[in-house]
């Protein structure tokens, strides 16, 4: 079995794990930032019209998924399993390049795809967020250059707009991981990295 295999089996597991569990999932707060797309539909303008609490981009993209599902609350549960199925897939990308072991990545993801069935979809936003961000950081350390830390840049801005407080924690991370890269890497000693 190759890595290929492994996050195909991983992916199609989890979304089995979330169709089998779905009764089981419907919650208020799977529901939250509906009420903004419901504002959003109606012209109204986030900090002006209607209190925007800190999910811009979750309320923008609430609002997508009830124009692609024709206003029914599928949408907001297929942008949720979106999110946790790359999110499930990123993390086993990383914990095969963590093991390098195929064995022992199945068996961590299998605990992790058992957990999705009580893990309210509510948290797809976590699920996706922190893999990416680790997996963008890991990155820029092995090799770091002015387009990863771009990307970087990027994410930290898409983290904080999905959820402001996402976008605090992974922003410290992206931090750390700049001030550390010269350790890691000599390219990064250089000033026009720094900079």
């Amino acid at each position: 079995m190759k890595e290929r295999h492994l996050l195909w089996a991983v992916g199609l597991l989890s979304l089995l794990v979330l169709v089998i569990t779905l009764e089981h999932q419907i919650y208020d707060n799977n529901f939250y930032s509906v009420s903004e797309a419901v504002s959003l539909f109606a012209g109204d303008h986030p900090y002006r019209d209607f209190f925007e609490w800190g999910v811009p981009l979750q309320a923008t993209l609430s609002y997508a998924g009830q124009v692609l599902t024709g206003h029914r609350l599928l949408g907001e549960f297929l942008g949720q399993w979106a999110l946790i199925l790359t999110g499930m897939v990123v993390s086993t990308h990383l914990a095969f390049r963590l093991s390098g072991s195929l064995a022992a990545t199945a068996a961590a993801m299998l605990v992790a795809v058992v957990n999705l069935g009580v893990t309210p979809t509510v948290h797809g936003s976590k699920i996706f967020i922190y893999p990416c961000a680790i997996l963008l950081m890991w990155r820029y350390l092995e090799r770091p250059s002015a387009g990863r830390s771009a990307a970087l840049g990027a994410f930290a801005a898409i983290a904080f707009l999905l959820r402001h407080d996402h976008g605090v924690y992974v922003g410290a991370g992206i931090l750390l991981t700049l001030a550390t890269a010269p350790l890691a890497a000599p390219d990064a000693r250089k000033l026009s990295s720094l900079l």
